[in-house]
């Protein structure tokens, strides 16, 4: 892959204008590293903190583009949107919300549609994955539905 070149890079204990530096949001906190921009401090971040992975299929996507101007417009806005290319699996980690105030109201009850074996396997597999990863968990509430919605 083609290796950027970090041309504003400031260094910390060298720099007399400090103060003005420490205000800038252009700092790389692992490396302890100034930069002179954000664009400089994100060339820097694509080099040595995100993973091989996500930079290769960026730099895949757009090696069949001839104008070099072109090309590297269309990386920029895939670099910025580079949660896209994750290859991780997401989680929403939200709290857990207090239950809903039903009253006296007793459950709906609804059964489950009936599916062919093949559909149930479906869903069955599908249900295990979220499970594995961690997206759902198994309820025993009389409110729970028969499936993930």
């Amino acid at each position: 892959y083609k290796k950027f070149n970090n041309r504003a890079v400031v260094y910390k204990n060298n720099n007399s204008n400090q103060e003005q530096l420490n205000q800038s949001n252009n700092y790389c906190h692992r490396c302890h590293e100034y930069f002179l921009s954000g664009n400089d401090l994100q060339k820097h971040l694509r080099t040595q903190r995100y993973s091989e992975q996500i930079r290769k299929q960026i730099l895949e996507s757009t090696a069949h583009i001839e104008n070099t101007k072109h090309q590297l417009a269309i990386q920029d806005i895939l670099w910025r949107n580079k949660i896209l290319f994750d290859p991780t699996p997401s989680t929403i980690n939200i709290p857990p919300q207090s239950a809903i105030k039903t009253g006296d109201h007793p459950p709906i009850y609804s059964k489950q549609y009936p599916a062919s074996y093949k559909d149930q396997d479906i869903k069955f597999q599908e249900t295990q994955k979220l499970l594995e990863r961690g997206q759902i968990e198994e309820s025993t509430s009389p409110w729970s539905s028969p499936i993930v919605l």
